[in-house]
């Protein structure tokens, strides 16, 4: 893991109440790092700002995850390569901003990593633009789900059944969805396993069904973040009193039923040898 501190600014511009920044991470091959809501195991990176100057707040934005299937075990996160941008508050604007971040956070491939560091990055009065620094961080801030009326994704239906044993969803874009996945948050110690996914009205409806893996504190009310290629929403959806049924004409089933399929297939095959 290569780990920076990175600024869209050379420094602070006279009466800048405001800094764009970015926790930039490298991984090598092979390692992962996790999302806010990491899955059935992980930790979630987390920062303490104690210690730094001039600044009031620290708002840390997270670019949408990715979904790592390994051992059975649903976890979302990075891999490669992320900056999680920060939009950093200035106690007093205009005057030079010092950031020290002590950074807490898991890597994991064949085995888990913790990571517990340091980084610190010091901004004087001072103009300019680090042109390679915000092109960094502009990418990822782009990837960081936005809502449904800018990306044209809307979930229409969203059902949790009494026994807390999965969650049934339907959603919809504007454009035909071409690789979609969902990723739930119901408060922490939730898990999710990988959901089934069909596709129906000319790819533009999505119904998915996610079971619940393991059900801990629900207070919370559910968020989802859909996700299609480069397009990502987060919404907080109505609760359905019913779940919606899947479409009896699919025009995609994506993985999943498309494993389940394929078993069958090979089943029906042994028979007809036998």
């Amino acid at each position: 893991l290569t780990a920076r501190l990175i600024a869209a600014e050379n420094g602070v511009t006279p009466g800048a109440a405001t800094v764009s920044a970015g926790l930039h991470l490298q991984l090598a091959e092979g390692w992962k790092t996790y999302w806010r809501s990491p899955g059935e195991v992980g930790l979630p990176p987390t920062i303490d700002w104690a210690g730094s100057e001039n600044v009031s707040d620290v708002d840390f934005l997270w670019p949408a995850p990715q979904r790592f299937t390994a051992f059975g075990i649903e976890n979302f996160g990075y891999h490669d390569e992320v900056v999680f941008p920060l939009q950093v508050t200035l106690t007093d604007p205009g005057k030079p901003v010092r950031l020290n971040g002590r950074v807490s956070l898991l890597t994991c491939s064949a085995v888990c990593v913790p990571q517990d560091f340091t980084l610190t990055l010091s901004l004087p009065n001072a103009s300019g633009i680090d042109a390679a620094a915000g092109a960094l961080i502009s990418a990822y801030a782009d990837r960081v789900p936005g809502d449904g009326a800018a990306t044209g994704l809307s979930v229409e239906s969203a059902y949790l059944d009494p026994e807390m044993t999965a969650l049934i969803l339907t959603a919809r874009s504007e454009s035909p969805f071409a690789g979609p996945d969902v990723f739930p948050e119901l408060g922490e110690g939730t898990a999710f396993g990988q959901p089934d996914i069909r596709l129906s009205d000319d790819n533009r409806l999505m119904w998915a069904r996610l079971p619940i893996l393991a059900a801990a504190d629900t207070s919370q009310a559910l968020q989802l973040t859909l996700t299609d290629g480069d397009r990502a929403a987060t919404v907080q959806p109505a609760m359905s009193a019913r779940p919606a049924e899947p479409p009896y004409t699919v025009d995609r089933i994506l993985p999943g039923w498309a494993d389940l399929a394929w078993v069958a297939a090979v089943a029906l095959l042994g028979g007809l040898v036998l």
